[in-house]
C-alpha cells in the first residue's frame, strides 16, 4: 500500500469549481485539469451540491401546506361572514 495523503479543499474552492462546471464554458474534464483535481472529485462535488429529491419533496410539501393553510383561513373568514349575513337577513325577515 502506498502512503497517500488526501488533499483538503476549502468550501470556496469547491463552490468555484462547481460554478465553473455549471457555467458550461469549459468541460468538466478541462476544469478538473486546470484546477489540479480529479474529474471524479469535481463530479462528486457537483452531485453533492444538488439537493436530494427527498429535500425537494419536503420543501414542496411545506410550500403546499403554507398555501393550503392560507386558503383555509380565507375560506373560514368567508364562511363566518356568510353566517353573519344569513343571521342578519333571517332576523330582518322575521
Amino acid at each position: 500500500m502506498g502512503n497517500q495523503t488526501r488533499n483538503k479543499y476549502s468550501e470556496d474552492f469547491k463552490k468555484e469549481a462547481i460554478r465553473l462546471v455549471k457555467s458550461g464554458e469549459r468541460t468538466q474534464k478541462e476544469i478538473s485539469r486546470n484546477l489540479g483535481v480529479s474529474s471524479a472529485t469535481v463530479s462528486k462535488w457537483c452531485s453533492e451540491s444538488h439537493p436530494s429529491q427527498a429535500v425537494l419533496d419536503l420543501e414542496n410539501s411545506q410550500e403546499e401546506n403554507r398555501r393550503l393553510r392560507s386558503e383555509l383561513e380565507r375560506v373560514r373568514m368567508e364562511r363566518d361572514i356568510l353566517k353573519k349575513a344569513a343571521t342578519y337577513f333571517a332576523k330582518s325577515l322575521g
